[in-house]
Parts: structure tokens; sequence; C-alpha cells
């Protein structure tokens, strides 16, 4: 039980929770593995649990009719997902899939209702965790709807910076693989545009790509672009 308190504490959802909260809620945790390229859940069905990654990372998409995906996010561990549907009851609106291995912990909507139900308070902490999580999707809304292709690329490589950083000699690297692909799903543009961008910001010595990996090599050139992209947004 101390394990799992000390691992929900920072986490975004959990965050706002006192420590006797975060053992109520871990003793309700269960323990559940996912293998490589399998799926957690689809679009569409009913959801009646929330994900907590314990290790790996899990890619977030969305599906038209004809097939086409589109990647939504990356959570890696420490992190949380589906927790919309156990809340409201309302079909996942988008599908989930095992990136690698997953250790996850996952808390059912019916051992949620019964914590709300003995714990009220608990409740108020949570929908704090929740807020931070619907401001980020507001801010990706936006950036989407009112960014250029430029700025959305610049904007998702700063916030996976921000999310994934880990500090070496020549930058900062994105601590989790990033394919063109995946990255012209977050941004919404067409692969061969992102390349592009991508290779602008390596040739100006922003950016350097070691196949997958990304290193953000002047972090403060990539901050002034993003602001100065969110600027022409708002002129």
């Amino acid at each position: 039980m101390p394990n799992e308190v000390s691992f929900l504490s920072p986490i975004t959802l959990f965050s706002k929770l006192s420590p006797y909260e975060l053992a109520v809620i871990a003793s309700r945790l269960k323990q559940q593995s996912f293998r490589s390229g399998e799926v957690i859940f689809e679009q569409g069905e009913r959801g009646d649990a929330m994900f907590i990654i314990r290790s790996g990372r899990v890619r977030i998409f969305s599906q038209d009719e004809s097939g086409q995906e589109l990647t939504l996010n990356v959570y890696e561990t420490g992190e949380f997902f589906g927790e919309f549907s156990i809340i409201d009851g309302e079909p996942r609106s988008a599908s989930a899939e095992a990136v690698e291995p997953i250790d996850a912990m996952v808390l059912r909507s019916q051992d949620l209702i019964a914590i709300l139900g003995d714990h009220p308070e608990i409740a108020i902490s949570l929908l704090r965790g929740l807020v931070l999580r619907l401001r980020y999707t507001t801010g990706y809304a936006e950036d989407l709807a009112f960014l250029s292709v430029n700025g959305r690329v610049a904007s998702r490589v700063l916030e996976l910076m921000e999310r994934h950083g880990v500090s070496r000699d020549d930058g900062i690297q994105i601590g989790v693989p990033i394919t063109i692909p995946q990255l012209a799903g977050l941004t919404v543009a067409p692969p061969e545009i992102v390349q592009r961008i991508l290779d602008f910001y390596v040739l100006g010595g922003i950016l350097a790509r070691d196949g997958d990996r990304l290193t953000v090599c002047d972090p403060a050139a990539l901050r002034e672009r993003v602001a100065m992209y969110r600027h022409k947004q708002l002129t």
C-alpha cells in the first residue's frame, strides 16, 4: 500500500488528495498487464474503468468510418487515461493501444462510486485534478483550431519536451520515441509536411534527430517560436 500511495501522489488527477485519501483510492486499485500492440479499449465501447500506467506507453487514437487513424496523445509511466467514461458512463470517445508492454493499475467505476459514497470529500479533490486535464484538452483544441501547421508542430514538440524531457549535454531529449506518423497524428498534418518542418528545425540547430528520438538543442528558441505562432493567432 505505501508504494501505491507514493506512486499516486504526483499524478495530476490525485495530486490534490491527502495521504489518507490516496490510501483509500489505492485500496481499490487492481493490477492489469497488456502486451505490446494490444488494444486496451476501443472507441465507441462502454467504459467502466480508468487506467494508471506503472510502466510502458499507451497511444490514444480515434478512427473515422474509412479506418483512418488520428493519434490524439501518447501516455507513459505515471500518467492516466480512460477517466471520463467511468464518470459519465458514455461510450469511449477514443481507442487505447499499448505501444509497448504495459503494467497498469485499474480503477473500476463501481469502486469509484463506492469510494465517493463512503468519502464524499474525495470528490472535490478529484474534480480539481480533472480540471487540470480539461484545461490541457481545451488548449490542445485551440492549437488545432487556430495555429498554423508550423505552430502546431512546434507546440507539440515543446509539450513533449516538457512532459518527457531528459536533460543531456546536447539539450533536452524527449524521453519517448516519436515517429513522423505519430507526430503527424498529434498535429493533424500530412507526414511529409511534418518531416519538412522538423528538417527545418534541425538545420536551424533547434532540434536534433536520431531515428525516432528527438532532442531539443535550443529550448529557448523553441519556446520563442511557439510564443510567436500563438501571438500571430491572436492578431
